[in-house]
C-alpha cells in the first residue's frame, strides 16, 4: 500500500488541469456514485455539531474509493471553472434598453448598486490596481503617477480588490507564498487545504496608504460582492482525509483493502477537519481572533446529499475592519454566484457519471441538473437562507442568471460543452421563491438544437440568448409573463458573439469571433420578431482578453465608445476603440499600443487606461493616442 494525504479538491484540480484530456469515468477502475439531484425543497439547518459531523463522516464514507474521494457530486469529471456572476440583467421598461456604462469604480459590472472586485479599480483620480506583487496608488491625467505602493504576499496570483470609501479590500485567492499557514498545524493535512486571504489598506493618504488587518480562511475563493458598504464573500472547502492508495492500480484485493482503510479514515475525521478556520491579524502580525469561520448551527444541508463540500457565506463592512459580522454555510458546493442587490444565488451542476447511467446518458448529458441556493443580503449586517431550487441543464456562465421583478431567470443547455452536444439543447427557465423553494413557474425550450449557449443578456423582460456550432443564432425571448416565456424571433449570423452589451435605441453590441478573426457586432432589437444586424466590423487575429473576462470591457455611453483589451502571442498588447455610431455603423477609432498584455481598460471621460502587469498607459480616449504612462517599479 501506498499512504497518502489527499484533498478531496485534489481530483478536480487534476482534472481540470488535462485542458483537452478527456478523463471519463469508464477510464477509470473506480466506483462512482450517480451524481445527487438537485433539491427541490428548503435546506435544513443542522441541530449542533454532533449531527453535522456525523453526517460528514457518512458522505464521505459514502463517496470514498480505494484512491480517495470523489470530486462530491460529480464522480471523477471536475466542473469547469465556472466564473463569478459578473453582468447579466439590467431593470428597464421593454420598450428600449438604454445604453449601459461601468460602475462608478470603474468596473463593467452586473447589477446597478452591485460592485465586483476587480485588479483595477477607479475612484477621485486615483487608480488602485494589483500589479508586481504589491497594491499600486497612481493618480489618473494625461501624465499619470505612482502616488503610493503597498507590499503584497510573495508570489501573489489572481488578487482583485474592491474600494468601499478611503479603503481598500485586497482578496487573495490562494493566500500567496507568503503569511501564516493556517495548515501547518493540521498533522493529517499534507497537502494543504485552499485558503483565501483578505487584506484591508487605509487609502486616505494616497502617497502612505497602510494595512489596516488580514484575515485568512480555509477554503478557495468564488466570489465577492459589495452593496452599501457591505461585503459578501463566498467561499468553498472539503475536508482532507488520510487516504490510502493500492501498489497495483488494477489489484482488487488492493483495491479493496485501500477502499475499506478510506472508510475508516473518514468515520475519524474531526469537526477541526470539516469547519474551515479563520485567523485575523493586525499588521505586526498579531492574532486578534482565531477559530472556525462558521458555528455548526449556522451550516445547512441540503434534503438530499449535496456532497462533502462547505459553501461559506461571510459578511463584513470594511469600514468596521475585518471582523465578520455573519458568517453562513451549506452542506454544497459551489462553481457559480449570482448577485442582485438584495439578493446573492449560488450554482452547482450536477450530472450523473455512474455505470447505470450508461454510456450514452454521458454523451448526451442526460441526468444534468443545477442546484440553486439562494440568500437574502437584504440587511447590511447578515445573510439569511431563503430558498433552493433546481433547473434542468448545464449553467455555461455567471450571465445566464438573472432576478428581476422577483423572478429568477435562469438559462440552461443539456449537456455541458465537453460532451457531445449534438442532441443537446437550451431552455430558458423562470422560478420564485414561494417558502423555502425556488419553484419553476415558466420555461421555453427549443433555443439552438445541437448548439452551446455563448452570451446571454437580460435587458428587463426581454432575453438575448445567443448558441452557436456553425452560425450564431441570436435568440429574443419575452419574459414579461414568467409563467409563460416565449421566443419572439431569431437572426442567424455567421461566428458567435461571446459578450453582448446594451449601446441604447435597443440596440446590442456583440464582442466574437468568425474563424480565428475578432469581430464586433451591432444588433438591433427594436423589433423583437426580426432582429437585424446593423454593423459588422473585424478587428484582427490577436488573443482577446474581452473574449473571456467581462471585466475586461467597456463603454462609455456619452462617447458611445467601446474600449477591449488585447494580448499578442509574442508578449505585446493593445486597447482598440470601436465607435457605436447613431447611424447604426461601427468604426475603429484607434488602437493603443503596449509593450505588454492588456489585462483591463479603464475610462474616466477624458482618458483611457491601460493596466498591465508592468505599468499603466494613459491614451486620449477620442483617438486613442498614448499621452503618458507609469511604471510599477
Amino acid at each position: 500500500m501506498v499512504r497518502t494525504a489527499i484533498s478531496l479538491g485534489v481530483v478536480g484540480a487534476l482534472v481540470a488541469g488535462l485542458g483537452a484530456v478527456q478523463l471519463l469515468p469508464e477510464d477509470l477502475d473506480v466506483p462512482l456514485a450517480a451524481a445527487p439531484a438537485a433539491a427541490a425543497t428548503g435546506l435544513q439547518p443542522y441541530d449542533g455539531c454532533a449531527q453535522l459531523l456525523e453526517d460528514y463522516r457518512s458522505e464521505l464514507r459514502r463517496s470514498a474509493t480505494p484512491y480517495g474521494w470523489d470530486v462530491p457530486g460529480q464522480g471523477q469529471r471536475a466542473v469547469l471553472d465556472v466564473a463569478l456572476a459578473r453582468t447579466a440583467g439590467v431593470a428597464v421598461a421593454p420598450a428600449a434598453a438604454p445604453a449601459v456604462g461601468t460602475g462608478p469604480t470603474g468596473t463593467n459590472v452586473q447589477e446597478a448598486g452591485v460592485d465586483e472586485p476587480d485588479l483595477a479599480k477607479l475612484a477621485g483620480g486615483l487608480l488602485v490596481t494589483v500589479g508586481d506583487d504589491a497594491l499600486q496608488l497612481v493618480r489618473t491625467g494625461r501624465d499619470p503617477v505612482r502616488l503610493g505602493r503597498l507590499p503584497l504576499e510573495r508570489g501573489t496570483y489572481g488578487a482583485e480588490l474592491l474600494l468601499d470609501g478611503d479603503r481598500a479590500l485586497v482578496v487573495i485567492p490562494d493566500g500567496g507564498a507568503d503569511g501564516p499557514q493556517l495548515d501547518a498545524a493540521v498533522p493529517s493535512a499534507s497537502t494543504p487545504r485552499s485558503r483565501t486571504v483578505l487584506r484591508l489598506a487605509d487609502l486616505s493618504d494616497p502617497r502612505e496608504p497602510r494595512w489596516l488587518e488580514r484575515w485568512e480562511v480555509d477554503g478557495a475563493y468564488v466570489s465577492a460582492r459589495l452593496v452599501d458598504g457591505t461585503v459578501r464573500l463566498v467561499t468553498r472547502s472539503v475536508p482532507e482525509v488520510r487516504s490510502e492508495l493500492p501498489r497495483r492500480l488494477h489489484g482488487r484485493n488492493r483495491q479493496a483493502q485501500a477502499l475499506h482503510v478510506n472508510r475508516e479514515a473518514a468515520s475519524r475525521i474531526t469537526l477541526d477537519d470539516v469547519l474551515p478556520r479563520a485567523v485575523r491579524t493586525d499588521p505586526s502580525g498579531a492574532v486578534l481572533s482565531d477559530g472556525p469561520a462558521v458555528s455548526c448551527d449556522r451550516v445547512s444541508s441540503a434534503p438530499r446529499s449535496a456532497g462533502a463540500g462547505l459553501l461559506l457565506v461571510s459578511t463584513l463592512r470594511p469600514g468596521n475592519g475585518l471582523d465578520p459580522l455573519d458568517g453562513v454555510g451549506v452542506r454544497s458546493d459551489g462553481d457559480l454566484v449570482y448577485a442582485a442587490a438584495d439578493r446573492l444565488v449560488v450554482g452547482t451542476s450536477r450530472w450523473a457519471t455512474s455505470a447505470q447511467a450508461g454510456k450514452r446518458g454521458r454523451r448526451t448529458g442526460a441526468g444534468v441538473s443545477t442546484e440553486l441556493h439562494a440568500f437574502d443580503t437584504s440587511q447590511p449586517d447578515s445573510t439569511r437562507y431563503v430558498a433552493t431550487g433546481s433547473v434542468p441543464g448545464y449553467v455555461y456562465g455567471r450571465w445566464a442568471l438573472s432576478q428581476h421583478e422577483g423572478a429568477l431567470r435562469v438559462v440552461t443547455t443539456s449537456a455541458p460543452p465537453w460532451q457531445d452536444t449534438s442532441g443537446a439543447g437550451s431552455q430558458i427557465t423562470v422560478l420564485q421563491e414561494r417558502g423555502a423553494a425556488l419553484v419553476r413557474v415558466g420555461s421555453v425550450g427549443g433555443l439552438g438544437r445541437g448548439e452551446q449557449v455563448k452570451a446571454v443578456r437580460y435587458l428587463g423582460d426581454l432575453a438575448a440568448v445567443v448558441t452557436f456550432r456553425q452560425t450564431d443564432p441570436l435568440h429574443v425571448l419575452d419574459l414579461g409573463d414568467p409563467a409563460a416565456p416565449r421566443l419572439l424571433g431569431e437572426l442567424e449570423v455567421p461566428g458567435y458573439s461571446a459578450y453582448l452589451h446594451p449601446v441604447g435605441d435597443d440596440r446590442l453590441l456583440g464582442i466574437g469571433l468568425e474563424g480565428d478573426a475578432l469581430q464586433a457586432q451591432l444588433f438591433d432589437l427594436s423589433d423583437r420578431t426580426h432582429p437585424a444586424r446593423l454593423s459588422r466590423l473585424t478587428l484582427g487575429r490577436p488573443d482577446w482578453t474581452a473574449l473571456e473576462e467581462s471585466r475586461a470591457f467597456a463603454y462609455d455611453p456619452v462617447r458611445r465608445l467601446a474600449v477591449l483589451p488585447a494580448r499578442s502571442r509574442h508578449g505585446h498588447g493593445a486597447a482598440v476603440g470601436v465607435r457605436v455610431g447613431q447611424d447604426g455603423r461601427l468604426q475603429q477609432v484607434g488602437s493603443l499600443p503596449l509593450a505588454a498584455s492588456a489585462l483591463r481598460v479603464l475610462s474616466d471621460g477624458d482618458r483611457v487606461y491601460a493596466v498591465t502587469e508592468r505599468d499603466v498607459v494613459a491614451a486620449d480616449a477620442d483617438s486613442m493616442q498614448p499621452t503618458g504612462s507609469v511604471a510599477f517599479r
